[in-house]
């Protein structure tokens, strides 16, 4: 897999981006990115931070269930010259629904800083879990969109997904009704 792109910025050192499943070292990163779309954006239906603990057990949940969850990490320089790993986003898979019939089909989630978006990375997880899904045998996979969300929506489109519906008026967040697009690839 390529994992080249231009996604350079004040404090990183020259490395491309590296991929690889999650663990429990991505959780302070995770849980960042995770509570800024929480305060900042309709992404996501939640009006509270979670905590650590929150997105650990959540990530153990992935992985019981053998979901898999993807991050991209960068080499960051810190002021005193230190290199260190920097965790920049994940995409992952979940259950999409508790009965047994749905059980080939998985909702996709990707998130990025919001400092790295627009750099592909976005576009290198879904490449790499979409791969995976199909390797573990997956039918199709879902994304959930709130409408309003008009980048998120234009990536999904950009990849191949096909509009599947849209639900009306289903959130309430930042004092407005939400409508939700439904993405799908058949894999």
């Amino acid at each position: 897999m390529d994992t080249t792109c231009q996604c350079l910025h004040p404090g990183l050192a020259n490395d491309a981006p590296t991929l690889r499943p999650a663990n429990d070292g991505d959780i302070p990163f995770i849980t960042e990115i995770y509570n800024e779309q929480i305060r900042t954006s309709v992404g996501l239906f939640l009006n509270h931070e979670v905590s650590e603990e929150n997105r650990l057990a959540w990530l153990r949940d992935l992985q019981k269930g053998a979901y898999p969850c993807v991050v991209v990490e960068v080499d960051e320089v810190r002021e005193d010259g230190v290199r260190s790993k920097r965790t920049i986003g994940w995409c992952n898979i979940g259950r999409y629904r508790s009965k047994a019939a749905y059980d080939a089909t998985a909702e996709i989630s990707l998130y990025i800083h919001r400092d790295f978006r627009g750099r592909g990375l976005g576009s290198l997880l879904l490449g790499s879990v979409v791969a995976e899904a199909r390797s573990r045998k997956f039918h199709t996979l879902l994304a959930m969109v709130t409408a309003q969300n008009t980048d998120s929506c234009r990536f999904w489109g950009k990849h191949g997904w096909g509009q599947a519906g849209v639900t009306r008026e289903v959130g309430w967040k930042f004092n407005q009704w939400l409508d939700v697009v439904t993405y799908q690839i058949i894999l």
